[in-house]
């Protein structure tokens, strides 16, 4: 396959190549239901082996990276808040 310099693509070749590439990039958000699936996960173990990801991902029909993120981004934010609460705050 030939990769093509995108100087050299017309305007509207451009836009068909960004309109794909946001296709590419879309996700699906979780959805309130998924939240508090992966809530209640989080509530039994905070850290999920790559196997029980996977099976989490799939059960929810999302990504399994955006599993991972999601449970990274709840990590933090129940440190986050150990600590204000060890602060008084």
């Amino acid at each position: 396959m030939v990769r093509q310099d995108k100087r050299f693509l017309g305007a509207e070749s451009m836009i068909m190549m960004r309109d794909l590439s946001d296709l590419e990039r879309e996700e699906t958000r979780p959805t309130a239901a998924h939240v508090q699936i992966l809530e209640k996960n989080f509530e039994v173990e905070n850290q999920l082996e790559p196997e029980g990801m996977m099976q989490l991902a799939i059960e929810l029909g999302l990504q399994p990276r955006q599993v991972a993120i999601w449970f990274r981004n709840r990590r933090a934010r129940f440190k986050h808040k150990q600590e204000d609460d060890l602060a008084g705050v």
